[in-house]
């Protein structure tokens, strides 16, 4: 018995072309796995929630077992992960560094006590609303440029996208806790 035919499209195909089902008394599954994996995309909106809810609860109630499996995981493949980490950061440059510039602002936060955080979407925005130039000095950037919170955090500022801007090394380490406008005032002067 070298083929099967399909429930769902009535064609007769080979056995590799559906998936096991221990359920079944030939130990396939009724469908192809092209039915079903049309199937699954038709519908995918409609389950796509439920599962991830699903996964989160899991997670929640086996922080413990998840945390172990995914340590052991990194472990026994780390050459496979560096390898994936190196060539997605190559081919994303842009969005990995508007994700470090994120983390790392609300890490910082987070060491002034703010619950406060920004998103690699919000660095992005303030990144083209400035065209990759410094806010201060007009200097074009690229991809090296500091995240800057125009109220400091030492004078009540938030991290908020509304208080965030991007500078180069030198205007963001002169400006220091200034206020954004009163440091641009220096910087004319």
């Amino acid at each position: 018995m070298n083929t099967k035919k399909c429930t769902k499209c009535g064609l007769e195909k080979q056995v590799e072309n559906f998936k096991k089902d221990c359920s079944k008394k030939d130990g396939l599954s009724s469908s192809c796995k092209d039915c079903h994996k049309k199937l699954w995309k038709d519908n995918y909106h409609r389950y796509a929630e439920s599962h991830r809810a699903k996964n989160r609860k899991y997670r929640i109630d086996n922080l413990e077992k998840v945390n172990i499996f995914q340590k052991k995981y990194r472990v026994e493949n780390f050459e496979k992960l560096r390898e994936y980490t190196k060539h997605y950061r190559s081919e994303h440059r842009e969005m990995y560094l508007f994700n470090k510039k994120a983390w790392k602002a609300n890490k910082r936060a987070a060491k002034f006590g703010l619950s406060d955080k920004i998103t690699s979407e919000d660095v992005k925005n303030i990144y083209i609303k400035y065209n990759g130039t410094c806010a201060y000095c007009g200097r074009v950037l690229g991809l090296i440029y500091t995240i800057d919170h125009i109220i400091p955090y030492a004078k009540g500022g938030q991290n908020v996208p509304e208080n965030i801007t991007i500078a180069c090394m030198q205007c963001n380490t002169k400006k220091h806790t200034d206020d954004a406008e009163v440091f641009k005032a220096s910087l004319l002067a």
